[in-house]
């Protein structure tokens, strides 16, 4: 088993490719000044 299928089994987004939404959102929370540990959980 590789390594990614086994860091998949522990959370399952691991290394997939973020979505255009994924991405503008993390960018509009970041421009607004929310912190790093507050967009760990998003």
């Amino acid at each position: 088993m590789s390594y990614i299928e086994q860091q998949r089994l522990k959370h399952s987004k691991a290394y997939v490719q973020w979505t255009k939404e994924e991405d503008q959102k993390l960018i509009e929370l970041y421009s607004k000044g929310e912190t790093i540990e507050e967009l760990w959980v998003v």
